[in-house]
């Protein structure tokens, strides 16, 4: 990793606030400054772990639980 890097863990570590509402937010701020790069590990009993690296040096890193996977598509669905 670079000087440059900078690691953005959103929510808390409760799990209180929204994926998809703190990947809305980077997404936002960040394609301005050119392709985004996502990845994702295999998935596992306990969640996954995302990543979305900006060319800035800023990179989004969430774990994401399948809690937290259901409830943010339940939400996305009633929003659609």
């Amino acid at each position: 990793m670079d000087d440059r890097q900078q690691h953005v863990p959103l929510g808390d570590a409760e799990g209180v606030g929204s994926f998809v509402t703190d990947l809305a937010d980077f997404l936002r701020s960040h394609r301005p400054h050119g392709p985004l790069t996502a990845d994702a590990t295999e998935p596992a009993w306990n969640g996954y772990l995302l990543t979305v690296a900006c060319p800035c040096g800023v990179v989004f890193e969430r774990w994401v639980t399948p809690e937290e996977a259901d409830r943010d598509l339940v939400v996305m669905a009633l929003e659609n």
